[in-house]
């Protein structure tokens, strides 16, 4: 329970709060997951870039 107040009493406060190994490792897992689809899309964003 402590660690879920001091989540609350950061600034700015975290978006998303692992409590626990498990819950810790299934988000990294996935933030893992959404970072490499974005980076597949990099060629695409960068290429509306003004010169």
């Amino acid at each position: 329970m402590n660690a879920i107040i001091a989540t609350v009493d950061q600034n700015p406060a975290p978006l998303r709060h692992a409590t626990g190994s498990d819950a810790y490792a299934a988000l990294h897992k996935a933030m893992i997951a959404r970072l490499a689809e974005l980076e597949a899309q990099k060629h695409v964003a960068v290429s509306t870039d003004r010169s």
